[in-house]
């Protein structure tokens, strides 16, 4: 009876988590995020990168139409080469990013990139956004000093003032952080890469299953960061329908709410 009861209480618990969709389009244009999201019939979280994709307020509320919500990708804590505004900060860059030959860790403790992010928040937020999806925050893994930690929480305090909802994507460091001192209440959720598989050649784009010993970690952070009261985001690659399939059976088993890509462009093309 009490077997029984667990599979009850699992499948309804499973079926509430999984009423809704996620995707993270970041490579997607315009053109393709509008098809793609036209043909879902279920209503999705949807991590879009406004700044670079062309979509206008009109676009958005139409995606509003069909009860998709719309997160604002913004990349806090590393600055690309193929951005406009790449040469107005390159001078604030502190190393490059391991395996992205295009892009560069960024110095948020300055004051100038702090007001860089806020602008490009704006925009979001006049376009009808509904939530920003926060990247590369572990930046403060990688450069362990307190303004580091302290321009992150800058950004994300007058962030604040738009009232929207935010997700920490790559910052388990910094949102343990936030845990275990009270702090995490202004997130909506966490999102992790590769907890269940990885990248094997980030030229050629081979993926497998993740290392066991990685696995482990990275869904504890998860469970860590559930148990916090926040929502939590897998984000998996697989080309092969096996390795799709993995990713999937366990992010459900999990009860982690998931993405999973065929392509590091993350261009919403083939989706599985």
């Amino acid at each position: 009876m009490k077997n029984h009861l667990f599979f009850v209480l699992a499948f309804v618990l499973s079926s509430a988590l999984f009423a809704r969709d996620f995707g993270v389009y970041i490579g997607a244009d315009r053109e393709t995020i509008l098809a793609v999201l036209d043909a879902k019939s279920e209503k999705t979280l949807a991590v879009l990168d406004s700044e670079e994709s062309s979509l206008s307020a009109d676009d958005i509320s139409h995606l509003h139409t069909n009860a998709h919500e719309i997160f604002s990708y913004i990349n806090v804590g590393s600055l690309e080469t193929w951005r406009a505004s790449f040469d107005d900060f390159s001078h604030l860059t502190l190393a490059p990013y391991e395996h992205w030959q295009d892009e560069f860790w960024v110095d948020v403790s300055q004051k100038e990139w702090q007001e860089h992010i806020l602008k490009i928040a704006e925009t979001c937020v006049s376009k009808g956004a509904d939530g920003f999806f926060l990247d590369n925050f572990d930046v403060y893994t990688e450069f362990r000093s307190d303004d580091i930690f302290y321009g992150l929480t800058t950004i994300i305090t007058a962030l604040q003032k738009y009232g929207k909802k935010i997700i920490i994507n790559s910052g388990d460091v910094f949102v343990d952080f936030l845990i275990r001192n009270g702090m995490q209440d202004f997130l909506y959720g966490i999102c992790q890469e590769s907890v269940f598989t990885r990248v094997q050649n980030y030229r050629t784009e081979r993926f497998a299953k993740q290392k066991s010993t990685i696995t482990s970690e990275r869904l504890a952070y998860l469970l860590r960061a559930r148990s916090a009261g926040l929502h939590v985001f897998a984000v998996e690659y697989a080309k092969t329908p096996s390795l799709a399939e993995y990713a999937r059976v366990s992010c459900e088993k999990n009860a982690v709410e998931y993405y999973i890509a065929p392509s590091l462009s993350l261009d919403a093309r083939d989706e599985w």
